[in-house]
């Protein structure tokens, strides 16, 4: 699907308004919401906005999220 609102589960804190990205699992986050890296060989891949949370969501819990690549 490229478009639409889909409930999914949260990796980590998600808040409602938001921009949200995608873990690269089956996960989403809010933007920025990952920890920083402490050296340059400890990176993770850039956070890519993939959608925007229309509610809240806990580590573990669920969001309703508007996916809008």
């Amino acid at each position: 699907s490229m478009q639409g609102v889909f409930i999914l589960v949260c990796g980590g804190s998600v808040f409602g308004g938001f921009p949200v990205m995608c873990d690269g699992g089956n996960f989403v986050h809010t933007l920025g919401s990952r920890v920083v890296p402490d050296a340059a060989t400890n990176w993770g891949p850039a956070g890519v906005k993939i959608g925007r949370a229309i509610t809240d969501g806990a580590s573990g819990g669920y969001a309703v999220i508007f996916i809008n690549p």
